[in-house]
């Protein structure tokens, strides 16, 4: 008899033999969501291990190299929230993020929104792959990702807490950003490197630093980090009004 042919997928939880192999990536969900998105991993993340299990409990589990990241499908967020502390304790190390189809649909999961802190980024599955990539080495990097949902985005210009070129400052005067500084500045404040953000908008590198620069003047601050703070202060102040 014939064996049993291997779907892609199930390829990508076999140990390599490669001795390079120092952390695992673990994929808790459904196969088919996250499927293609893997056959990128052996070439863009040599240096680990993907495997897939289907449910929270299985990847309660110990397993042969540390686990440096956990992908886990939006839908078993209250399976993982019951098992967080069991999750935590079997691999410390691991940065832990939820995966959802959409960017548009992250609603309540959004940090914004009191998300749960089983989870420290939202990986929508919708992001152009070469994006996709950087935020998973991002996070393999110990960052963190939370994109802002589009209708959230609407609601907040809607009321009149942010408008498209800034915020207001304490004394009412408007902080005048391009929309674009405004949408650098919110993926700056998330803790996005350039490179990332470049990415995500089809810029340069050079053009982010120049934008973050513009940004950094505008708002009175010195660095990158006081500008991320600002914006942190700025957006509270404002949901205030």
């Amino acid at each position: 008899m014939a064996p049993e042919r291997q779907s892609k997928c199930d390829a990508f939880s076999a140990t390599p033999s490669r001795t390079d192999v120092v952390r695992t990536i673990l994929v808790v969900g459904p196969s088919e969501c996250t499927c293609e998105r893997l056959e990128a991993f052996p070439e863009e993340f040599p240096q680990t291990v993907v495997l897939h299990v289907p449910d929270i409990e299985a990847a309660c589990k110990p397993f042969a190299n540390p686990v440096g990241l956990i992908l886990i499908d939006s839908a078993l967020l209250p399976a993982a929230e019951a098992a967080a502390f069991v999750l935590r304790r079997m691999h410390p190390d691991a940065q832990i993020a939820l995966t959802h189809p959409t960017v548009s649909g992250i609603g309540k999961l959004s940090r914004a929104d009191g998300g749960p802190r089983v989870y420290r980024s939202l990986l929508p599955m919708d992001l152009a792959i070469h994006i996709w990539l950087a935020v998973v080495r991002l996070m393999l990097s110990g960052g963190e990702y939370f994109p802002l949902s589009p209708a959230t985005l609407t609601t907040t210009r809607h009321r009149g807490v942010r408008g498209k070129q800034g915020f207001y400052s304490a004394d009412d005067n408007p902080i005048k950003l391009t929309a674009r500084e405004m949408e650098i500045l919110e993926k700056a404040a998330q803790g996005m490197q350039n490179k990332l953000i470049a990415a995500e908008f089809n810029l340069s590198e050079n053009t982010v630093k120049v934008h973050l620069h513009n940004i950094i003047s505008k708002l009175g601050v010195h660095n990158r980090t006081e500008a991320a703070a600002k914006y942190h202060q700025l957006l509270s102040a404002n949901q205030e009004r």
